[in-house]
C-alpha cells in the first residue's frame, strides 16, 4: 500500500490519553499533514471557536467530563461543517449508526488500522481538495513494515500509568463508576499500543464491568490489575544513562527568557507555543539539573496537561 503526501491538509487529534495521541501523530506523520492535538472536547471546541478549521477532527469517543459525542454535538450546533471522525476502541456492530446520528462523518476503530486511516484521509482530505492534491500526486510513500516499538512510547506509558493507577484506585474506592470506566477504557488502548494484549484484555474486563455497573467484579479484580500495571511500569521504565553534562555551563539569560515565554503560553493554555519552545530548549546542551527541569515541565504538559502546574513550576524555577 502506498500513501500520498498531503502537506495542504490540516487535522486535529482529540484524545485524553497522551499515548494515543503520540501513536496517532506517528501514523499521520508520513502524510506531512499539519497536525494539532487536544486532550479534551473542551479544548477542541476552544480551538474551533478561535477560528481554526480542519479537514478532519479525529475525536476520541470516551473522554472524561465531555465525551466525543457531546463535543461533536456542540461543534455541529455551532455550525462547524467539516469532517469529524470518531476514534473508538468499541467499534461494535451498530455503532456506526450511533456516530452518524450524532454528527460524526465516520469512525475508525482503535488500535488504528493504517488502511482504514489511509482511506479516511483520501476521502476527507485528498478528494475534497483535488486542485492541491494534483500538485503532490506523484509524491507517495511506500509502507515499510517494522516490528520495533518506539522507546518514547514506553516512556509515555510509564508516566501515564502512575496517574491511571491512582485514578482507578480512588474511583473504585469512592464508587465513581463513570470515572473508573473511562480510565479503564483509556489504559486498555495504551496497553494495546505497546503490545501487552493480555493486560489489555484485563482492562477490557474492568471497562465492561463499569459499563454494566458490576461493582462486585470491579472489587474482585481491580487490585490485581493495578499490581500488573505497576509491574509493567517497572518493566518498561527507562534504563538509559543520561550523557555526562557536568561540564556544560547553562546560558541562564536565554533559558530564563524562553521559560518566561513558556510560562505565558501555559497561562494562556497555548500548548502549541509551549511545546515549540520546550522542544527547542531540549535540542540544546544543558547541565543535568536544567535538562531534568525542562523534561519535567514538558511532561507536566504532554502527559498530564497540567498547564497551571507547569506555570507554577516555571515561576518557582525563575525565582531561584
Amino acid at each position: 500500500m502506498t500513501r500520498e503526501i498531503m502537506p495542504y491538509g490540516r487535522v486535529l487529534i482529540v484524545d485524553d490519553v497522551q499515548m494515543n495521541i503520540y501513536v496517532a501523530e506517528g501514523m499521520l506523520a508520513p502524510y506531512q499533514l499539519n497536525i494539532e492535538t487536544s486532550d479534551s472536547g473542551y479544548d477542541a471546541i476552544r480551538k474551533v471557536e478561535s477560528g481554526r478549521t480542519y479537514d478532519i477532527i479525529f475525536m476520541d469517543h470516551m473522554m472524561p467530563k465531555m465525551n466525543g459525542i457531546e463535543a461533536t454535538q456542540k461543534l455541529r450546533a455551532s455550525g462547524y461543517k467539516n469532517a469529524i471522525v470518531a476514534l473508538t476502541a468499541n467499534a461494535l456492530i451498530g455503532n456506526e449508526d450511533i456516530f452518524l446520528q450524532n454528527g460524526f462523518d465516520s469512525f475508525i476503530s482503535k488500535p488504528i488500522d493504517i488502511r482504514q486511516l489511509n482511506e479516511t484521509l483520501n476521502r476527507y482530505v485528498r478528494d475534497r481538495r483535488p486542485d492541491e492534491a494534483k500538485k503532490y500526486k506523484q509524491e507517495a510513500i511506500l509502507d515499510t513494515e517494522t516490528t520495533e516499538t518506539d522507546p518514547q512510547l514506553y516512556r509515555i506509558f510509564c508516566s501515564e500509568v502512575k496517574r491511571v493507577i491512582s485514578t482507578l484506585r480512588d474511583a473504585a474506592a469512592s464508587g465513581d463508576i463513570e470515572e473508573f470506566t473511562i480510565t479503564a477504557h483509556g489504559i486498555k488502548s495504551a496497553l494495546a499500543n505497546i503490545g501487552e494484549q493480555e493486560a489489555a484484555k484485563q482492562a477490557l474486563g474492568l471497562e465492561n464491568a463499569g459499563n454494566n455497573g458490576d461493582k462486585a467484579y470491579i472489587k474482585a479484580h481491580t487490585e490485581n490489575f493495578l499490581k500488573l500495571l505497576e509491574s509493567l511500569a517497572e518493566k518498561y521504565a527507562p534504563t538509559e544513562t543520561p550523557e555526562d553534562s557536568s561540564g556544560v555551563e547553562d546560558d541562564t539569560s536565554y533559558l530564563r527568557e524562553q521559560l518566561e515565554i513558556v510560562k505565558t503560553a501555559c497561562e494562556g493554555y497555548d500548548d502549541d507555543m509551549a511545546y515549540a519552545i520546550l522542544d527547542g530548549l531540549r535540542e540544546k546542551s544543558w547541565s543535568k539539573n536544567t535538562s531534568v527541569v525542562i523534561d519535567q515541565i514538558r511532561d507536566m504538559l504532554y502527559v498530564y496537561s497540567d498547564f497551571e502546574g507547569a506555570a507554577e513550576s516555571i515561576k518557582k524555577h525563575l525565582q531561584q
